[in-house]
């Protein structure tokens, strides 16, 4: 009980932290992230790396970092077209015969304005609005497009 208390008070984050999901999108401490996993089957992890790299290079809105460790990709996007995402920061995990894409830092453009995401969908204590705006249902439909690898 002592040791409780002894931690409660040295780490008082912790006991408040609380994770909410909603669809596709997490939020951890107000800090919100799009998450999705796709399983390719017959596919290993080098063919799935050297493929997402030729279908994100393709695109002129994502920037892809110059140090890649192995099995992990990152990069920002850059006003992706068909949304009102300014900048986004992406990771991408690829694991055996699947992958998991990560996309943080979600800043919108909404009239001239810069909004992180995360004003629009959390409340003050981190749980997501009842609600979605309609546009946020495009945006993931958009996010899973612009990740998609076909083979």
């Amino acid at each position: 009980m002592t040791s409780r208390i002894l931690l409660i008070l040295l780490f008082p984050g912790f006991v408040y932290a609380q994770v909410f999901t909603k669809d596709r999108f997490i939020s951890n401490n107000h800090n919100l992230l799009w998450s999705e996993t796709v399983e390719i089957k017959d596919m290993d992890t080098p063919i799935i790396v050297e493929t997402l790299l030729d279908v994100l290079r393709a695109k002129q809105y994502v920037q892809l970092d110059n140090f890649q460790a192995q099995g992990v990709l990152t990069g920002k996007l850059i006003s992706p077209p068909n949304t009102t995402i300014l900048k986004a920061t992406f990771r991408i995990d690829v694991l055996y015969e699947s992958y998991i894409v990560t996309v943080s830092d979600i800043i919108e453009k909404i009239q001239h304005r810069q909004i992180p995401l995360s004003d629009t969908l959390l409340q003050k204590d981190g749980s997501f609005v009842p609600l979605f705006p309609a546009r946020i249902q495009a945006l993931d439909e958009r996010f899973i497009s612009i990740f998609s690898i076909t083979h």
